[in-house]
């Protein structure tokens, strides 16, 4: 995923614009209804605005190959992987998309890389109009112990969150998390070197099965629509016992589970004052389903549960210009199951890798990933979820053999 390259991509790493006649290439086969994107990895949403008929100008940290497909225009910002966005260099490369566009763009989607910058949102909706959450909607999403109070106020099962340092008979009970972070790979179990931080909480572990709830919420409506549940798994290393590994779904939960999870989810989108595409964590454990945490901005899952013409990016968007949303009805028959594979034996360099069709954030050839980093996404279809996470297992080994034709899997 991560790209040596900045700016517009060429072979020899040189920053080039597009030449015209690429531009206009794209243009040929996309409309000319434009629509800003803005994450750390921009081709699920791009992907996800090219079905809705929309053509998509997106900033990312990797400028994967299939990135650079899907997109009419493109900038890398890698230096987001190691510091995150920063103010000048977003709104440089946003604005150098908007004026190149060809017609002015519908608004600003923003994914995965902001849960901790609810200023730079606040910032970017100054100039740009924003399509999801504002900054207060994610500040207050993001604040662990007032989130935490709120649902214990509700009668909302969730785990005891503290910023307070434990005493030492108690952390083996607790995790260890950053504030605003994603992917799993910040958590850890609390630990006698841990330092007071305002960048970090801790919150009691629960174990048991891991599901996300992606919802519309449309405040114009009083609504929270249930999109569907997927249950998700850890792909774990000694410093990142709960990195995200992937995720399945559609699946299907007992009623009373449904129930008290969907409620859960309206009553925290509507008092947030959260809007569109918005994904809720929970932890089943035995009876209870445990409210852990709430990503205001469209998830992972929308890979999973997307139609072949981007209704749920069409939904979003209605939601957050305050229209009316569709009943929305999961269409697909069977199950679908996506997994990271990660730069485990260290950092590789990417051959000339012909990437098979169930591959998808495929780095361009000659890119560097560093050790541990997400290398491509893997995806797999079943009648079952079972068997979609098992087919999905299968394609990560093939892939992995690709990659580290050299090495063990298991290694």
């Amino acid at each position: 995923m991560p790209s040596i390259l900045q700016g517009h991509w060429s072979l020899d790493g040189a920053q080039q614009p597009k030449s015209p006649q690429d531009v206009r290439k794209k243009r040929s086969r996309m409309t000319e209804n434009t629509i800003l994107i803005a994450a750390m990895s921009g081709r699920a949403l791009a992907a996800s605005a090219q079905r809705a008929g929309l053509a998509p100008l997106v900033v990312d940290a990797f400028g994967d190959s299939d990135t650079r497909d899907l997109a009419l225009d493109l900038r890398i910002l890698p230096s987001a992987m190691t510091t995150g966005f920063q103010k000048r260099s977003l709104l440089k490369a946003l604005a150098e998309l908007t004026e190149a566009a060809p017609s002015p763009p519908i608004g600003l989607l923003l994914g995965a890389g902001f849960e901790d910058r609810p200023d730079l949102i606040d910032r970017v909706a100054q100039t740009y109009r924003l399509l999801g959450c504002d900054g207060t909607a994610v500040r207050k999403a993001k604040h662990p112990t007032d989130l935490a109070y709120v649902l214990l106020r509700h009668g909302i099962a969730t785990p005891d969150v503290t910023t307070w340092r434990l005493r030492e008979k108690d952390r083996s009970r607790w995790l260890r998390k950053r504030r605003g972070g994603t992917g799993g790979g910040h958590i850890t179990l609390a630990a006698a070197g841990d330092k007071a931080s305002n960048n970090y909480y801790y919150q009691r572990l629960v174990t048991g099965h891991q599901i996300s709830l992606l919802v519309i919420a449309n405040p114009s409506q009083n609504s929270c629509q249930t999109v569907g549940f997927s249950e998700q798994w850890c792909h774990s290393t000694v410093d990142q016992p709960f990195r995200y590994g992937g995720s399945v779904g559609p699946i299907r939960l007992a009623t009373e589970f449904v129930l008290d999870m969907e409620e859960a989810a309206k009553f925290v989108t509507t008092h947030l004052n959260l809007v569109g595409l918005v994904a809720v964590d929970y932890v089943i454990s035995g009876t209870t389903p445990y409210f852990i945490e709430i990503n205001p901005r469209p998830s992972a899952t929308l890979d999973l549960f997307d139609t072949a013409d981007g209704a749920l990016l069409k939904s979003h968007i209605a939601a957050c210009c305050g229209e009316p949303t569709p009943p929305f009805a999961l269409q697909q028959k069977r199950a679908c199951a996506a997994a990271y594979l990660y730069a485990n034996h260290g950092a590789v360099t990417i051959g000339d890798i012909d990437w098979p069709s169930w591959v998808a954030d495929r780095p361009v050839t000659g890119c560097t990933i560093p050790a541990n980093h997400p290398i491509a996404t893997v995806f797999a279809d079943a009648p079952a979820p079972d068997a979609a996470k098992t087919l999905c297992q299968t394609h990560l080994g093939q892939l992995h053999d690709v990659v580290y034709p050299d090495k063990n899997m298991e290694a």
